[in-house]
């Protein structure tokens, strides 16, 4: 069996070179199990902050391009005061720039109320596919 560093090493190569990873296919090309998909979650997206799990199904790359990540072990800086004495150390924070897009289905309860339940969901589904095919074109991210 692999040691579990390799597979962050080889997961954040795939990442990197691709972007975007279905835990699925991390399941086949790995040949890994549920147990070691979760502690990649929790290693990549809470532990090195470099993911972002989109719908429980893909782990997408948010580390900027040059970062590189370290997983010889533990962290070289110093302790602040707090961590040293176990208390949480809050992240520092980043700049981001931003573009943020609400967008609404004009009329919806009315429209709710004249169609059954089946009709209104067709509907709004291709809404939504239109809004995602958009802003997927923009490079965008729906939240």
């Amino acid at each position: 069996m692999m040691d579990f560093y390799a597979v962050v090493a080889q997961v954040i190569e795939l990442l990197r070179s691709r972007e975007r990873v279905s835990y699925r296919a991390l399941k086949l090309q790995l040949q890994i199990d549920d147990e070691t998909i979760d502690a990649l979650k929790d290693e990549l997206i809470y532990a090195q902050r470099v993911v972002v799990d989109e719908e429980s199904r893909v782990l997408v790359w948010i580390a900027e391009a040059g970062a590189t990540t370290d997983l010889s072990g533990p962290s070289s800086r110093p302790l602040s005061p707090d961590t040293a004495r176990g208390e949480p150390h809050a992240p520092e924070a980043e700049r981001r720039q931003l573009t943020v897009l609400c967008c609404d289905l004009v009329d919806s309860t009315v429209l709710a109320s004249q169609l059954d339940p089946e009709e209104l969901r067709r509907v709004v589904r291709a809404y939504q596919e239109t809004c995602a095919n958009v802003i997927a074109s923009y490079d965008g991210h729906i939240a």
